[in-house]
Parts: C-alpha cells; structure tokens; sequence
C-alpha cells in the first residue's frame, strides 16, 4: 500500500514538472515568434532560445520516458534519446 502511495505521489510529480516543462516550452516559441517578426531579428538570440527550447524537450523525454520504463529511473539516459511516448514538437 505505501509502495503504491510513493508512486502515486511520484506520477503526480513526473506530471506536475512536465506541465511546468511545457508552459516554459510554450514562453520561448512565443519569445522566439517574436523575435522573428521584429524587422532586424537577434539570430544570437534566436539561438539561444532554441537551444534553450530543446534542452526542455530532452528533459521533458527523459521523464516521460523514466515513467515508462522504471529501469532507466537511475541511469544517464542518452543525448539522442528517442522514447514512443516523447513529444514531436
């Protein structure tokens, strides 16, 4: 029974960041959009916030995917990690 509680709580957490990952992801597209429409666009900028934008997309695999497969929960997933339940963004 508190085996089953600790894991409740930890999906509620998994769910809760990534709702947190994914309205930060939403800000920089809509930072990004902007930037774009400005008549003279900072590329410098621009990169930063994609970069920015797909470090949130891997972090965002990387839970999905240790919530799927609690095996990988303890060790370095990859860079190039592609998960079945990962977002396409």
């Amino acid at each position: 029974m508190k085996d089953t509680h600790s894991r409740m709580r930890r999906a509620l957490g998994e769910e809760n960041h990534i709702r947190a990952l994914d309205v930060r992801i939403a800000g920089i597209k809509r930072e990004i959009g902007d930037e774009l429409k400005r008549p003279a666009p900072d590329f410098l900028r621009l990169s930063k916030l994609k970069r920015q934008k797909l470090h949130l997309k891997d972090t965002v695999r990387r839970v999905l995917c240790a919530a799927t497969n609690p095996q990988v929960q303890h060790s370095e997933p990859p860079t190039h990690l592609t998960c079945v339940d990962a977002r396409n963004d």
